[in-house]
């Protein structure tokens, strides 16, 4: 609890300042984590280690989705200037739609159930959800320690859910990004100069590097 609650009282606070400040974020938080039962998890050295690994399945899907955002989205060209903006007037180019980039949430959700699903198509697709294997999965790693668990429980695709998502959500974020592109990001995308010329510019002294980035304004 010492550690989230700065963390994610910050985070709430930053999305919605004018609602939640610090204080009321992490009241929010210690709420949260009481109800959680957080102790639950981390009472012994082997439920701990499942609960940690189970995040792979979470985590993995997200943190491609940013790599191929960054890689093949705006091929390594980053406009650092709209990446701190007051974003009151919705001009910055990273704003998307009311603020949030939808493509993310739709590739972390679908990457996981679909990785799922195609490791094993002979079953149920509903039984074979990303949220469904990490319970059973979870379950079969505490067979030893847990009364009334089927040991029988099949955990072979909970193991490999890392690897089907993080595959699907590259290709799936990619796909929607040229599909469902967003004017601004591909605008400045293509009018602004190689990623490593574009480092440099930035670190030239604030006066000739705003005279090259009006250059390559959309």
């Amino acid at each position: 609890m010492g550690s989230n609650v700065p963390a994610n009282a910050l985070v709430g606070a930053a999305t919605f300042p004018r609602y939640i400040n610090l204080r009321c974020g992490a009241y929010i938080t210690v709420l949260v984590s009481i109800a959680c039962n957080p102790w639950k998890l981390v009472n012994t050295a082997s439920t701990f280690l499942a609960v940690i690994s189970s995040h792979s399945i979470f985590l993995g899907p997200m943190v491609v989705s940013m790599l191929a955002s960054y890689f093949a989205g705006m091929r390594r060209k980053i406009k650092v200037e709209d990446l701190f903006p007051c974003h009151a007037d919705g001009k910055g180019i990273y704003w998307y739609t009311y603020g949030v980039n939808w493509r993310a949430p739709v590739t972390v959700s679908l990457s996981q159930f679909l990785g799922c699903v195609l490791v094993k198509l002979t079953t149920v697709a509903l039984w074979n959800g990303s949220f469904t294997l990490w319970v059973r999965g979870l379950c079969r790693s505490q067979r030893g320690s847990s009364r009334g668990v089927d040991a029988d429980l099949r955990s072979t695709e909970y193991y490999i859910c890392f690897l089907t998502g993080t595959a699907i959500s590259a290709g799936m974020y990619t796909a929607l990004h040229y599909i469902f592109p967003t004017p601004e990001v591909r605008a400045f995308v293509e009018k602004a100069p190689s990623p490593g010329i574009l480092m440099q510019e930035y670190r030239l002294p604030g006066d000739q590097r705003e005279e090259i980035v009006e250059q390559v304004k959309p």
